[in-house]
């Protein structure tokens, strides 16, 4: 994934069922990095096989450099007994503060209609038992591709090709990496996450935000990432690249009140011109 050094606020207007997203800074190296040059722990980033496989490849990633991991759902079949790829590195009982978990991964809008996968990254409370799953779907009709998020993991590969989903349209994409993006952090003492995807460029192409009932008195923080359905063309695999868990800071949205007397200097400004 391409260095970014500052996510914007984005309200997505041209797409339905748009949302916001918070803007943020890294705040210090990721506390997981896994750039899949090689196929030790290090650089695979604790990805385990379980009954899905991952091979790493040495092929130009989504930065440019060699090596990205091709991740294999060996029977294509859907539940919670599903064949699947899965990763604990960075597990924590403590809320960090703000974080990111970040992923790369591989659209291919040669994919038949129907193809599509499904991913999540789920959170400890304070005692280090599991919390909430916030899953990411996204699936290809055959012309456009759709992106829906959630709280449920239903093992559905193409979960976002499921109106109930209110999935976004994202349109007929170009093949090529994107980004993944599951931001944390607190909202009023309350458990907030985006959900974001972005083009390999920064700019965010969807996004959902969900607001818990979950008081940050405890919560915890990272617990897994998990790849729970991939549906494709491609032997059921998907190519992911640039896996990190990353700290971040939040950039204090402007306040109505400050926006207003922004416009109003500037419009004091143009009449005195």
């Amino acid at each position: 994934m391409k260095a970014q050094t500052l996510f914007t606020l984005a309200a997505i207007a041209t797409l339905q069922h748009s949302y916001a997203a918070v803007s943020w800074v890294p705040a210090g190296p990721p506390t997981v990095s896994a750039n899949f040059a090689n196929s030790s722990a290090a650089a695979s980033g604790g990805w385990d096989e379980f009954a899905g496989t991952f091979t790493q490849t040495n092929l130009p990633g989504a930065d440019g450099a060699n090596g990205f991991m091709m991740l294999k759902d060996t029977d294509g079949l859907d539940g919670p007994n599903d064949n699947f790829t899965f990763s604990r590195q960075g597990r924590t009982s403590t809320f960090p503060g703000s974080y990111a978990v970040l992923t790369s991964i591989y659209l291919d809008n040669t994919w038949s209609a129907g193809s599509g996968f499904d991913y999540s990254t789920a959170i400890n409370n304070s005692t280090g038992v599991h919390l909430r799953d916030f899953a990411t779907s996204v699936g290809f009709d055959g012309t456009n591709f759709f992106f829906a998020a959630s709280n449920n993991v239903d093992f559905n590969a193409i979960g976002a090709l499921n109106p109930s989903k209110k999935p976004i349209n994202l349109g007929a994409l170009s093949s090529g990496w994107y980004n993944l993006q599951t931001v944390f952090y607190d909202v009023n003492g309350f458990l907030t996450s985006d959900m974001n995807l972005l083009d390999s460029s920064g700019n965010i192409l969807a996004t959902k935000t969900i607001t818990t009932q979950d008081a940050m008195s405890g919560v915890g923080g990272h617990r897994y990432a998990w790849m729970t359905g991939i549906s494709t063309d491609n032997d059921n695999q998907l190519a992911i690249d640039n896996y990190r868990i990353q700290n971040i800071q939040i950039i204090p949205e402007p306040s109505i009140a400050f926006l207003g007397s922004l416009a109003g200097f500037l419009l004091l400004r143009r009449r005195r011109a």
